[in-house]
């Protein structure tokens, strides 16, 4: 699912099954997606296990990646992942 962080990034999600242990969730940064680069959802960030993610307490973010500015989510993003789940 598309959507834009409260910090104005254009970012995609989804679940899949993984290989061993479950459900994961991927995060996708779509900003620099073309037609030709970063294909078919963006660049990837991050994967978390549901399971894991489904733990973060209410009133947190999450620094999908810390060596890069802009790779967070904000506890108002991380509410509306899961309300989009």
């Amino acid at each position: 699912m598309k959507f834009t962080t409260t910090a104005g990034k254009p970012f995609f999600f989804l679940t899949k099954t993984a290989f061993v242990g479950g459900t994961v969730i991927e995060f996708y940064d779509q900003t620099y997606m073309t037609e030709t680069s970063f294909q078919p959802h963006g660049q990837m960030m991050a994967s978390y296990y549901l399971s894991t993610f489904l733990e973060i307490e209410e009133g947190s973010g999450l620094n999908l990646h810390g060596g890069v500015p802009g790779w967070e989510l904000s506890a108002e993003d991380v509410a509306f992942v899961k309300e989009n789940l």
